[in-house]
């Protein structure tokens, strides 16, 4: 409660001294007429002096009264309302800083500061090729994983049980082959193999004959030919031949746009109409005749046949439907092709017109550079490397008929009954059909692709950031391109972090902060006046909505926070104006109440000043109440009508009043 003092700066009347009257009756034997002159004077002067002695009392006694009367006030009994005033903030009601999950790149941002936002509304995407490129491979994985799992549970398909016995005879026939040993025919077929390699050796080393040299001086002449012709340009036919399929490709697309398959499409759909009517007609007719069928009035037999009209007509709708799909999916194709053969001839016709291309030409002259180097090679003889190549072939031919020759070594037939074991085990495998624990273990990966899928969308979707409230966008911290991670702040009311994308806040309500003497007068739902620093002429209600269970200490005051619902003025006040709020408590009936001024303390101990016996300050102790505005309630030590001092006699100081000085 604050303590205030009695100001020194009132006139106070001195004390009224008492009457005294000094003057002597005359004598009766005086004769009037007799004594001394300045006798008569002297009487005459008395007389004034005690004529304004007289008036000077008369009128100090008037004026005592009117001194204590502007220096004090009487107690008064009223009936006053309990107003605790505090000090606030308008803030949101909730608000956010919103920042993805995952760190990334912003590639766009849907709104501004300012916009207004629903709940679940996409605010911004993060870039996500990277996790599409991952989703598509889990799907991937998911349909392999699918279609290893249906083939097992099919089982082996007759063709696969039919290769892998074809396989088991072709390698125990290798095996048979090998435990014979080399047949004579094999033995006679690398013995030739050796002679044509030979052959061509000694070819190589006699030089190139005449018939070759001739064969390529031909290939060479006849790639000149070409390049001469290319050179020349097209003929006035060709391009005639090919503005003619131009045409035509175009005729076939104009009618494959407009013509019998654009009919085609419209007596579908109307037949879809036609269908549609007569469904309707008998899903009417079904609804009446099944309740006729329910109250007993037609047989069942007959409620069936309508049934099955029914039926039917729904299945001619579907087959309609599909009908038109189908026509029109064709449509779409052949024109997609028709377009594309119609660009295809209007390329080519366009090449001949403007004559035969660049490429073409160096094609040309590559084939008769290769054809000139091949002659002059021929011309000129072999080449030493060509020679060395013969000779390895020679080699490698008599080495494979020397093993003919020789015999099949044993790590041969080791191998080849290798062979023949695994191709048994396969078609004992695919006859014998798949093992359950084989079909356990492809469920388990197909569950397990799903997962991974069913990950890899929830990583996708993660890259939107979407409003969890609907309420404004207040601020707006990171633009396209921003590099952005999560923030741990991200639901922190009041931090704005860097790593945000932007803050998301809901209505409007005034944060106050109550001291803890007061707090016991505060309560739910009570009414609050509030005045903001922007509109001091205005006054906006308020409720009290929530007082916090936990205190705060700022500046070593004591605090309680108490929220207050706004009631008016939401369409005026913003975030962050600071306001001042008087919540309006009890009515009291016949308070005692005085001027704040008027309190004073003496030593702790609160008190007023009163007029003693000589209407001089006294310090009266008193206990006291609530302050209402400028105004604070007495509970006791005084009573209705005292006076009370408001101001000090001149000269008067509290210290001489409470004996300090």
């Amino acid at each position: 409660m604050m303590k205030t003092s009695l100001q020194d700066k009132t006139t106070y009347a001195s004390t009224i001294p008492q009457e005294q009257n000094s003057l002597k009756e005359k004598s009766p034997q005086e004769r009037p007429n007799r004594g001394k002159p300045w006798a008569i004077a002297l009487v005459t002067v008395g007389l004034l002096v005690l004529s304004t002695g007289i008036y000077l009392v008369r009128n100090q006694s008037r004026g005592k009264p009117e001194v204590l009367e502007t220096l004090t006030i009487p107690v008064q009994a009223q009936n006053i309302v309990v107003r605790i005033t505090a000090s606030g903030e308008v803030q949101p009601i909730q608000r956010v800083n919103l920042s993805p999950k995952n760190q990334g790149r912003l590639a766009q941002l849907y709104v501004e500061q300012g916009d207004r936002v629903q709940a679940g509304q996409v605010i911004a995407r993060m870039e996500s090729r990277e996790l599409e490129v991952q989703l598509r491979q889990a799907e991937a994985r998911l349909k392999s994983s699918k279609a290893n799992l249906a083939r097992l549970e099919t089982g082996s398909r007759l063709e696969e049980i039919a290769a892998a016995r074809a396989r088991l005879n072709q390698v125990e026939a290798r095996l048979s082959q090998l435990q014979a040993g080399s047949r004579r025919e094999e033995i006679a077929a690398a013995r030739a193999r050796l002679n044509q390699v030979q052959a061509r050796l000694s070819q190589l080393q006699a030089g190139s004959r005449r018939e070759e040299i001739a064969v390529a001086k031909a290939r060479f002449d006849r790639t000149q030919a070409n390049l001469s012709q290319l050179r020349a340009g097209n003929r006035r036919e060709e391009i005639a031949q090919g503005k003619a399929r131009l045409e035509q490709a175009i005729a076939r697309l104009e009618d494959a746009q407009t013509g019998s398959m654009e009919e085609e499409i419209a007596q579908a759909k109307a037949r879809i109409e036609a269908t549609k009517a007569e469904l309707e007609l008998t899903t009417k007719r079904l609804e009446r005749y099944q309740k006729l069928e329910i109250e007993g009035a037609i047989a069942r037999d007959a409620y069936e046949e309508y049934v099955r009209d029914d039926r039917r007509v729904k299945a001619n709708l579907q087959e309609a439907e599909k009908r038109l799909e189908q026509l029109t999916q064709f449509r779409l194709a052949e024109i997609e092709r028709l377009t594309a053969a119609v660009a295809q001839e209007k390329q080519a016709f366009q090449l001949l017109e403007k004559g035969t291309r660049v490429e073409e030409i160096a094609k040309a002259e590559a084939e008769v550079a290769e054809a000139r180097s091949q002659l002059e090679e021929l011309v000129n003889g072999t080449r030493p490397e060509e020679i060395a190549r013969a000779k390895a072939e020679v080699a490698e031919a008599r080495s494979q008929l020397e093993e003919l020759v020789n015999g099949t070594r044993p790590e041969e037939i080791a191998r080849a009954k290798a062979e023949v074991a695994e191709a048994r085990s396969q078609l004992e495998e695919l006859v014998n059909g798949t093992r359950p624990e084989e079909i356990d273990r492809a469920k388990a990966e197909v569950a397990e692709a799903e997962a991974q899928v069913r990950y890899q969308e929830i990583i996708l979707e993660e890259t939107k950031v979407r409003a969890p409230f609907s309420g404004v966008i207040t601020q707006r911290y990171a633009s396209k391109g921003a590099f952005v991670t999560p923030a741990t702040s991200a639901s922190n009311a009041t931090s704005a972090s860097s790593t945000s994308i932007v803050a998301l806040a809901r209505g409007l309500e005034v944060l106050a902060k109550v001291p803890e003497a007061d707090i016991g007068q505060i309560k739910s739902e009570q009414t609050v006046e509030i005045v903001a620093d922007a509109y001091p002429d205005q006054v906006f209600q308020g409720k009290v909505k929530l007082i916090a269970p936990e205190a705060i200490v700022e500046r070593d005051v004591t605090l309680f926070e108490v929220r207050v619902d706004l009631e008016t003025g939401k369409e005026k006040l913003q975030s962050g104006m600071n306001v001042d709020l008087q919540f309006l408590g009890d009515r009291l009936d016949n308070a005692l109440v005085v001027p704040t001024v008027a309190i004073v303390t003496k030593k702790g101990e609160t008190g007023v000043l009163i007029p003693d016996a000589k209407n001089q300050p006294k310090f009266q102790p008193v206990t006291v109440g609530f302050n209402i505005d400028n105004k604070i309630q007495v509970l006791q030590g005084i009573k209705a009508g005292d006076r009370v001092f408001i101001e000090l006699p001149k000269g008067k100081k509290l210290d001489d009043i409470f004996g300090d000085g």
